[in-house]
């Protein structure tokens, strides 16, 4: 039995189209583009460098990815390299190298639907597209456009469906699309791949010979696609099912090579007695595709492709040449019987399933310097060569993705039913997650594993990482993750502490390679001792080795980061309940605070900003005591106060208690204004600025479970929060956006930044978060109910959630990381349930 089609979710038909189309071609004012001319003109200089050594900058600003409007839940699992499926059923979003994106609608790659006659006329073949032949001319002799309004989608991820009707057959067919991202499961998480459950439903008079045929070709829409050397592979197997030696698997491997590495897409479906398995194991996605198409309208299968023919080899195609292969199922589905017996009109049903799966292996990759090799997680529980772990995890996948369909329905469950969460709530909390298998991922084995310390969680848990976006290529921004940790933290704990194991290891790393940074123009060491860095390393260099790719900034003069991991380390506590391994890592968060005295430059007891972007609004300058940083500051010595008073260390607790007394008054009274904590403490244009974020240091601090009382009193908490709800949020755009991250106290606009007029949607959850903490559920509900339906609805940017959004119809980063901060909303929600 299928999973049923959502009631929630990302809903639309095959014919919709989106009220807006915004563009990343932001026009900044004539001051910001003042402001940052210098670091315009390097940026200049590094880009054609980069370009130059054949390699991609880190972010491209002059030619950013314009929005598709096309984009759905993407298949895969965590870290073996995601597949973007849009809504209208294309492969369009391809991230097989790692951390590289190809942003290319495949036309080969789809399902066909081919209806004969119980008495072998041909009544119907179509692919199931609504799209127009491809604009190349290829795939001419296929039959296109596949009716819009009679096709429609929903997506929750890990799942989506789609629905097609053919109203003239009386046929009608779900294909529930299934991959194996589980909480807490880290097995079949790691899986590459995906299911598609066919349901076709007959309520005609007549019995139909249906099959559907699934397509692919190699690569992923770059000019290596048509290298030469790739070839096919068929298989088969029989299945070791108690009571029935009929079932079986069959299916067709594409063997090629992607930048160097060797790779393979494995197509496969279950056999038995009612079902047909036929193969094609050659046709060419540039030509007419006549190889498919023909034996298909006569047959209804492949010949010399069933189930009891040999194993078969292709040729390895040329220079110039791709491979497509095609993977045919057929059944006899009976016919209906009209109008049911008991009279009342009811259509008497029969229906038939269709199983098949798509798995990609690379089990071995490098990144560009190719110092070091990894091996891919799922080769820990799928080992062997690229071809031996596809038809292992192709088997695991058919016959256990009902179990997947089980673990998601509970996991799921308990939020889709809650009445009191509103519609669109439920499917932003799972849809946003979509990042953690989309977002560049990758989940390594460690290649020391053997030699890593037992109680190293990578011993067990491997190396994972993920992009700060799809446009900003550096894995595991920190500053970022800080936000989107919700997510892993909440439904994967034990990959959140490999991640900051592995950030905790490069606090003590030096690099003494010097770089040239964007900003001011000195020349810097990439990787100081005693400082978190800002990445783990760029996919176009050599991650987890070559750390710190940003290059804009020192960020080892950034006031947040050794903070953040501070705040990170106890709040990851909180969840996991793991004494032993704060316990190790409690001596690095001292080394990092008391780093971070050095940032007080007038001994006040908190950092002071020092006068640029130091922080993760790295366009926005702070100086002096700021909101952010000493709200972070005051956060961190709290945790750092409940860390050593629950490890025994009564010294640390009481000097960081008598900080923590210091940093908090000095904050209050250089800060509140009565109202609001205003932006800093120095008297510039934009001091006095409403910052959307004031209050994050304080929402850690809550979910954490600290005592804030003595901390932030909460009659301020209440004043702010009402402030930011009148101003940033109902005072931009009607609250119909988010909130957005800057607002005069006047009512205006804050544009002296371009970070400051936008919204962050990573931002505008966690705002919505700390209201839900405080019994604010109308507010939260409002605040990001306006982002959910602007990114989703008005604008089509689901599944590509941007960074930013402004009041001038542009965006900027689409697929970014800090959207996964929703997390810290559902954490809210479910402790303000239990206290309630």
């Amino acid at each position: 039995m299928a999973a049923p089609i959502s009631k929630y979710g990302f809903k639309v038909k095959f014919d919709h189209k989106f009220p807006e189309k915004w563009t990343q071609k932001h026009r900044p004012t004539l001051f910001q583009i003042w402001n940052m001319i210098g670091t315009i003109w390097r940026y200049v200089v590094y880009s054609i460098y980069t370009l130059y050594q054949g390699k991609k900058p880190i972010m491209n600003f002059f030619s950013p990815v314009e929005p598709q409007q096309r984009y759905g839940v993407p298949i895969g699992g965590i870290g073996g390299g995601s597949i973007n499926r849009g809504w209208r059923g294309e492969f369009c979003r391809y991230q097989l190298v790692p951390g590289m994106y190809e942003y290319t609608t495949m036309w080969a790659n789809q399902f066909i639907l081919t209806v004969h006659s119980d008495k072998g006329t041909l009544l119907y073949q179509r692919v199931l597209s609504p799209h127009p032949p491809p604009p190349d001319g290829s795939l001419s002799a296929w039959t296109w456009s596949f009716p819009r309004e009679h096709g429609s989608y929903t997506g929750l991820y890990p799942r989506a469906w789609y629905t097609y009707e053919i109203p003239e057959l009386g046929l009608s067919l779900v294909c529930t699309q299934v991959s194996p991202v589980l909480p807490n499961n880290y097995k079949d998480s790691s899986v590459p791949g995906v299911v598609f459950e066919w349901t076709i439903v007959n309520t005609s008079s007549d019995a139909y010979d249906l099959s559907i045929t699934f397509t692919f070709q190699n690569g992923r829409g770059s000019k290596e696609d048509t290298q030469g050397g790739a070839r096919s592979l068929t298989y088969k197997k029989v299945l070791d099912v108690q009571d029935d030696s009929s079932s079986g698997i069959q299916g067709v491997h594409i063997l090629d090579e992607m930048n160097d590495m060797k790779q393979a897409f494995t197509l496969s479906a279950l056999t038995n007695d009612e079902t047909e398995v036929s193969v094609c194991s050659f046709f060419d996605p540039k030509g007419p595709g006549r190889e498919i198409w023909t034996p298909l309208s006569k047959l209804g299968y492949f010949e010399n492709g069933g189930v009891e023919s040999k194993v078969m080899e292709s040729q390895v195609t040329q220079p110039g040449q791709g491979i497509g292969v095609g993977l045919s199922v057929r059944k006899y589905i009976a016919a209906g019987s009209g109008t049911g017996d008991s009279g009342t009109g009811d259509l008497n049903r029969n229906e038939e399933t269709i199983e098949m799966s798509l798995v990609w292996t690379m089990g071995v990759v490098q990144f560009r310097n190719r110092n070091q090799t990894h091996r891919r997680y799922y080769s820990k529980w799928f080992p062997g060569e690229n071809v031996f772990s596809a038809e292992l995890m192709s088997e695991y996948a058919l016959t256990h993705y009902k179990e997947w369909n089980q673990a998601i329905d509970s996991w799921q469950k308990p939020t889709l039913e809650d009445e009191h969460l509103p519609s669109w709530y439920k499917s932003c909390i799972f849809n946003e997650l979509y990042y953690i298998s989309d977002g560049g991922t990758v989940w390594f084995r460690d290649e020391d594993e053997t030699a890593l310390d037992p109680e190293d969680p990578r011993k067990q848990f491997g190396r994972f990482a993920y992009l700060e976006g799809h446009e900003y290529r550096m894995y595991n921004t920190f500053d970022v993750h800080f936000y989107a940790s919700f997510s892993l933290g909440t439904l994967w704990p034990r990959l959140e502490q490999c991640l900051m194991q592995e950030f905790r290891d490069s606090v003590y790393a030096v690099i003494d390679q010097e770089r040239w940074l964007m900003h001011s123009g000195e020349w810097c060491q990439r990787k100081k001792p005693l400082s978190v860095p800002h990445d783990l390393g760029n996919p176009e260099e050599e991650p987890f080795e070559l750390i710190n790719a940003y290059n804009i900034y020192d960020v080892s003069d950034w006031k947040d980061l050794n903070l953040k991991f501070i705040i990170s380390l106890y709040r990851d506590y909180t969840v996991s309940h793991d004494v032993g391994f704060l316990s190790r890592m409690f001596p690095c968060a001292l080394d990092l605070i008391r780093k971070c005295e050095c940032f007080d430059k007038q001994g006040l007891g908190i950092v002071q900003n020092g006068g640029f972007p130091d922080q993760t609004f790295d366009c926005w300058t702070m100086t002096g005591v700021s909101a952010y940083c000493g709200g972070l500051h005051i956060a961190a010595l709290a945790c750092l106060v409940e860390m050593a008073a629950l490890l025994g260390h009564e010294d640390e607790k009481q000097e960081f208690q008598t900080k923590l007394t210091k940093a908090s008054q000095v904050y209050h009274d250089l800060l509140w204004t009565g109202s609001y904590y205003r932006f800093d403490s120095s008297h510039s244009k934009h001091s006095q600025s409403i910052m959307a974020d004031q209050l994050c240091g304080y929402l850690f601090l809550k979910a954490s479970g600290v005592n804030t009382q003595a901390i932030f009193p909460a009659a301020h908490i209440d004043k702010t929060l009402d402030t930011i709800f009148s101003t940033n949020v109902k005072g931009f755009h009607l609250g119909s956006m988010g909130a957005v991250n800057g607002m005069n106290p006047d009512g205006t606009l804050d544009r002296f930044a371009i970070q400051s007029e936008e919204v962050w949607t990573g931002v505008t959850y966690l705002l919505a978060a700390t209201m839900l903490y405080e019994g604010r559920q109308d507010q939260a509900w409002v605040t990001a109910g306006g982002l959910y339906r602007t990114v989703y609805e008005r604008i089509g940017l689901g599944f590509e959630t941007p960074e930013g959004l402004t009041g001038d119809r542009t965006y900027r980063s689409g697929g970014y990381m800090r959207a996964l901060a929703v997390y810290a909303m559902q954490q809210a929600y479910n402790k303000g349930n239990k206290s309630h």
